[in-house]
C-alpha cells in the first residue's frame, strides 16, 4: 500500500492569478506554515486598512469637488464665461497633490536632505513661527499670516508635512 505525503493534496495557486494576491507561508505553531494573502507586497492584514483608507480619501477628494462646482458654478459663468472654471482648477489643485503625495511616499524624508539639514529647516520654520508674533497680520482678533516680498503665507502650513515625514 503507497503511503501519500500529507502535502500531496494541497492546492498550488493559479498561474492566471493576479500577481498582487498571492498566497505565501505564514508561521504558525511549531514553525508550521499557513497561506496568507498579499496585496502589492505586502501582508493583506496590514494592506487592507491602508486602501480603505485610500478609498475614504478619494471619496472625500471627489465630494470636495462635487462642492466647488455646486457652490461656483453660477459665479464662474458670470466672471469666466464656463460653469466649470473653479471646478477644473481645484481639479488640478487636487491632481498636483496626489504627484507630491507620490513623491513624497515613494522617497525616504532621511534620504532628501542629511540629518543635519531637516534639523536647520525645523529651527527655520519655528523662526518663520515666531517671527508671526512680530510682523504677522491677520483678521478677526487672529495673526497666522506673514507678509514677505509681497507674497502672504501661512508658516504653519510649510510645518505641517514636515511634522508628518519627520516623525
Amino acid at each position: 500500500m503507497r503511503e501519500e505525503s500529507p502535502r500531496s493534496d494541497m492546492r498550488r495557486p493559479d498561474s492566471d492569478r493576479a500577481s498582487s494576491l498571492r498566497s505565501t507561508p505564514r508561521s504558525g505553531r511549531g514553525g508550521q506554515t499557513f497561506g496568507e494573502r498579499y496585496i502589492a507586497g505586502v501582508p493583506a492584514r496590514i494592506m487592507r486598512p491602508r486602501l480603505i483608507f485610500m478609498a475614504c480619501l478619494f471619496s472625500l477628494v471627489c465630494f470636495g469637488l462635487l462642492m466647488v462646482y455646486s457652490a461656483s458654478s453660477v459665479e464662474a459663468l458670470h466672471e469666466n464665461g464656463t460653469a466649470t472654471f473653479f471646478l477644473f482648477r481645484q481639479a488640478a489643485f487636487a491632481g498636483v497633490g496626489v504627484l507630491a503625495m507620490v513623491a513624497i511616499v515613494r522617497v525616504l524624508p532621511d534620504s532628501w536632505f542629511g540629518e543635519d539639514v531637516l534639523r536647520i529647516f525645523l529651527m527655520g520654520m519655528i523662526g518663520l513661527l515666531v517671527l508671526v508674533f512680530f510682523m504677522g497680520s491677520g483678521s478677526r482678533g487672529a495673526t497666522r499670516w506673514l507678509n514677505i516680498a509681497g507674497i502672504q503665507f501661512q508658516p504653519s502650513e510649510f510645518l505641517k508635512p514636515f511634522a508628518i515625514a519627520y516623525s
